[in-house]
């Protein structure tokens, strides 16, 4: 059968539906809906590459929740027609709010492949999925500079496709945005998703330990001092799974992560950096409610109960709980609520899914040059106090070198004396990440220097 004439025929069931729909004792009790009207007068369908959508006319003031509550007697009923042409698969309705549609699963579904998405053609923009504007289809692009969408929470159950959202949305921001302008550090624990972004030219850190974790994270809280709104690169932090963090069976380690998540919500934006937290199965303690306060852009997915709809969406919002078809979430953006349907990483090859996900950071790599790596240093490491003799030796050497004859330091012995430091205790960096070390490095042998303290 030819699916567009059965399209029409659903389209036309839906509208009597609303005018015929009768209770459990067979009583009418017509719905106050109609599906919506072209100019001339025909029933409205749009049919993208995964869904029937049908405009749906609400009256003025009234509510859509009978409607909510009428998807399943819709299901069935289109069920039954679908049935009678040969297509036997469930069919489970979900209501858009804005604009107001049903929402019908295609029987010959195909994947918004990545491969064909919409340019980003943004600066720091980044690709949430496909929205409807009235009742045409649009690219969903947010501005990491803009306040309103600087930070966001990704959630959905177990196979929602979280992940696969976080993949697009990083994906699309490196395509049109230099690494001079933004770079990407990913935190995933047990390398479980994103190993094959860390080869993203604008990767700038990929850990996967708890212990590196906090050294980045503490990283980062340290350059969030002094003038705010004079960054020239954006860091966007893209934590895979929150839970990872927030739970490590240690309360200390908790509450650091706790503390340094909330600083990077609070703090963060003014001084180039953004926080996307990924949450599979999300709960009040995997993303609390003080690190979800600044998560300004949330992005639900499937979610097998109402209340984790609610700690994606806020209170109130169990929207993605009656999401059942992949590939469609929920976005909350200045408390607007919007259907968003994601594309795919897969492409289908001789029959078989393929991932294209190699694909894409091959082609990224070829259009931009490497960022430079972040150096970590952990704690136990910022707090050494005492160099080894070889390494002050080298240090006291260089000083020596530009001592003056009134027993002054000439300028520029500070990065000659750190580089001779860093050699001889093979370091890479003395700077970034590394620059507190070193800095109480060269006050320590300049100390032993003017002393004359240097000596075994």
């Amino acid at each position: 059968m030819d699916v567009m004439k059965l399209y029409k025929k659903e389209v036309n069931l839906v509208d009597s539906f609303f005018v015929n729909r009768r209770d459990g004792k067979g009583k009418q009790i017509p719905l106050p809906f109609r599906v919506g009207r072209g100019a001339s007068g025909k029933l409205q369908m749009i049919v993208n590459q995964k869904y029937l959508c049908i405009p749906v006319h609400v009256p003025f003031a009234g509510s859509t929740d009978s409607l909510h509550r009428a998807t399943g007697d819709i299901g069935r009923e289109i069920y039954n027609l679908r049935a009678k042409a040969g297509y036997t698969n469930s069919v489970n309705v979900i209501v858009s709010e804005q604009p107001p549609m049903l929402i019908v699963p295609r029987v010959d579904p195909k994947n918004l492949e990545y491969k064909a998405h919409p340019s980003v053609n943004r600066r720091r923009g980044m690709l949430i999925g496909q929205s409807f504007n009235g009742n045409a289809m649009e690219p969903l692009i947010i501005d990491l500079d803009d306040p309103n969408t600087c930070h966001g929470l990704v959630g959905a159950s177990t196979g929602g496709g979280k992940s696969t959202m976080m993949k697009q949305m990083m994906l699309s921001a490196c395509e049109m945005t230099s690494p001079e302008d933004l770079q990407f550090a990913i935190i995933d624990i047990g390398e479980k998703s994103f190993k094959l972004f860390a080869q993203l030219p604008h990767c700038c850190a990929y850990v996967t330990t708890i212990e590196d974790s906090l050294a980045l994270l503490r990283k980062f809280e340290s350059q969030m001092t002094g003038q705010e709104n004079t960054y020239r690169t954006r860091i966007a932090i893209f934590v895979d799974e929150g839970a990872a963090l927030l739970a490590t069976g240690d309360e200390d380690t908790d509450k650091e992560f706790r503390r340094l998540l909330k600083i990077c919500g609070d703090r963060g934006r003014a001084y180039g950096f953004s926080l996307w937290i990924g949450a599979q199965n999300p709960t009040d303690s995997s993303v609390p409610a003080d690190v979800r306060y600044n998560l300004g852009v949330r992005v639900a997915g499937s979610c097998s109960e109402a209340t984790r709809s609610e700690i994606i969406l806020d209170k109130g919002n169990r929207h993605a709980a009656s999401i059942t078809m992949p590939g469609v979430f929920y976005v909350k953006i200045k408390n607007i609520i919007t259907m968003v349907f994601s594309y795919s990483l897969k492409q289908l090859v001789n029959g078989e899914e393929v991932s294209i996900e190699f694909d894409e950071v091959t082609k990224i790599r070829r259009e931009f040059d490497k960022c430079e790596m972040i150096e970590l240093i952990h704690e136990d490491e910022e707090d050494e106090d005492v160099l080894p003799q070889h390494a002050i030796d080298a240090a006291i050497e260089v000083l020596k070198e530009f001592t003056d004859e009134n027993g002054e330091l000439r300028n520029g012995y500070i990065m000659k004396t750190k580089d001779a430091i860093a050699k001889a205790i093979n370091r890479k960096r003395t700077t970034g990440n590394a620059a507190p070390l070193f800095n109480k490095y060269l006050d320590y042998v300049v100390y032993c220097y003017k002393t004359g303290d240097y000596q075994n």
